[in-house]
């Protein structure tokens, strides 16, 4: 009687453990469901915050980018300034060559000249030399014929041979005025020859002071030339400068213009995110239908979907699993540079794969974003798609902790927004989307809002 006692109240206590059992597996907790939202929409206000942070960056590099073209256009109006002069003296020198040219064919002028003077006079001094010598040799001839040839033609013989006395004075002027006209003839010759060559002289002093004024023209050219060459190295030197500066500027206007569509990405992209907080905040408010099967899961990408968790590597005392099997290189650091607006301020982790490699869940969780087919790269300047992460994947994993992986390769994004998935569940593919500039995942884990180091969560395999 007494083992029936026990045993009827053995069966009644395990009839309670089993109604409370079925009881706790079917009655749905409403509680974790408001924390995933809750969660979610905290962590799409940290990334609504943390854009917000971006565009702020963004819109101080544009002022610095538009003080520097403005410095830069300065620096090209005083170039510009400088070349100005830089002309007028150019523009100087080259009217005093042109009139320094001008004397110096004056000069050659004036030389040609004398020189045509010199060779006239030259002609006539050989013509009086040769009439010199012409009377020279008649004088003597005559002076022959009076005293050497025979006593009837001597002039003696002449004056002898007088009539009257009357007739040997005439004989007597008649000589007399012979000798003194050959007298006289020669000494004009002789006058007239050194009077020419005395202008000869003259000329040759006047060519040769004529010349020494072409030498010193030449001299004042050469040294203006000079000046000039000198002139026109500064000129070549800010045309120079003039293009670096024109180069610059442009650089900087393409760069300036890059931002500006960096910052109307990141406006966009805050757009996307102020939408999703809506729509969460008016889920949260509006309890569902029916809580059987995951929203919005598509056959591949639901919770159900393949696990390659063992390709990942065993899970890290934080309990995630690396996210690209069989790769571990880490091309870029949290915290180191490399994140998308330069310096050392890099976001999250780079892990560098082949393109077409597999991601995975780090942890289980809800799928806050998952976008894909909206990355196109940029002709020119950022790729700046998405904000810059191109295809990418936001999960929540509670407790205010999510998982970022960004670049992925168009057309693999392999779950959508509102899907559970697990640890280790395919999620995309390795690719270089957005701003990237070659392949691999960017990983980021947020903790409460704040981007914090993933090497916290996940150990390489």
């Amino acid at each position: 009687m007494e083992q029936l006692s026990k045993r009827s109240k053995a069966k009644r206590i395990l009839a309670c453990a089993v109604a409370l059992i079925v009881l706790t597996v079917t009655i749905p907790i409403a509680s974790p469901a408001k924390e995933v939202k809750a969660a979610s929409i905290s962590d799409l206000q940290s990334q609504l915050n943390q854009l917000q942070k971006d565009k702020s960056s963004l819109t101080s590099q544009l002022d610095a980018l538009g003080n520097s073209i403005s410095d830069e256009e300065e620096k090209l109006e005083g170039y510009k300034e400088v070349m100005a002069n830089i002309k007028e003296q150019l523009d100087l020198y080259q009217q005093q060559i042109d009139a320094v040219n001008l004397q110096i064919d004056e000069k050659n002028a004036a030389i040609a000249e004398k020189n045509q003077e010199i060779e006239k006079t030259n002609a006539e001094i050989s013509e009086k030399e040769k009439t010199l010598e012409e009377t020279d040799e008649l004088f003597k001839e005559r002076l022959a014929a009076n005293y050497v040839n025979s006593s009837s033609s001597s002039t003696l013989s002449l004056l002898f041979g007088a009539q009257s006395f009357s007739d040997f004075l005439t004989r007597v002027e008649v000589i007399k005025n012979i000798a003194e006209k050959d007298s006289d003839l020669m000494d004009e010759l002789t006058k007239q020859k050194a009077e020419l060559q005395s202008l000869k002289d003259d000329l040759e002093t006047t060519k040769e002071e004529i010349e020494d004024e072409k030498a010193e023209i030449e001299k004042k050219k050469a040294d203006i030339v000079t000046l000039q060459a000198n002139v026109q190295a500064k000129s070549d030197e800010y045309d120079s400068l003039i293009s670096q500066s024109k180069t610059l500027i442009s650089n900087l206007n393409a760069q300036q213009s890059s931002v500006e569509d960096n910052i109307a990405a990141l406006e966009a992209e805050n757009d996307y995110i102020q939408q999703q907080i809506e729509q969460a905040q008016q889920a949260q408010q509006t309890p569902p239908a029916s809580d059987s099967g995951s929203s919005g899961s598509s056959g591949s990408g639901s919770s159900s979907g393949s696990s390659d968790s063992g390709s990942g590597g065993g899970a890290s005392s934080a309990g995630y699993i690396w996210p690209v099997p069989n790769y571990s290189y880490v091309s870029c650091e949290f915290g180191s540079g490399g994140n998308l607006w330069g310096g050392n301020n890099h976001n999250g982790m780079d892990i560098a794969a082949p393109g077409g490699n597999s991601i995975l869940a780090c942890k289980g969780g809800t799928v806050i974003i998952a976008k894909d087919g909206n990355a196109a790269v940029q002709d020119g300047g950022y790729r700046w798609a998405n904000g810059g992460y191109g295809n990418y994947v936001v999960i929540d994993h509670g407790n205010g902790i999510q998982t970022l992986y960004a670049h992925m390769r168009q057309g693999s994004v392999n779950v959508s927004a509102g899907q559970t998935v697990s640890q280790g569940q395919l999620i995309g593919l390795v690719g270089t989307t957005g701003n990237s500039t070659g392949n691999h995942c960017h990983l980021e884990v947020r903790k409460n809002g704040v981007r914090v180091n993933p090497r916290g969560y996940v150990t390489e395999p």
